[in-house]
């Protein structure tokens, strides 16, 4: 009756040393899919990155392939002091 007794005790050790085990590996395999999903999730981010920087470049390409811009010259306009006289122009002195 001992020998039984201590031969299902060591079969019920066994029993919870490997039910230890596996619950170790589900919490490992349970991490590596929420990494993998962080994955995904960043590579998913990434390809619309690349996507959106593609269509800026085409938009880019298409406003330096149009016209060329055409430099304009503004020319100031004469200030008069209290004279009368033109002095060059008017120069912002607000501080």
């Amino acid at each position: 009756m001992q020998a039984q007794a201590r031969s299902a005790q060591s079969v019920a050790d066994r029993a919870q040393e490997s039910a230890r085990s596996l619950q170790v590996q589900s919490r490992q395999a349970q991490g590596d899919a929420s990494q993998a999903r962080l994955n995904l999730a960043t590579l998913n981010s990434v390809g619309e990155v690349q996507s959106q920087l593609g269509e800026l470049k085409t938009q880019i390409s298409k406003v330096l392939q149009s016209e060329p811009l055409v430099a304009t010259t503004t020319t100031a306009a004469p200030v008069v002091n209290t004279s009368g006289q033109q002095t060059g122009t008017l120069v912002n002195v607000t501080a």
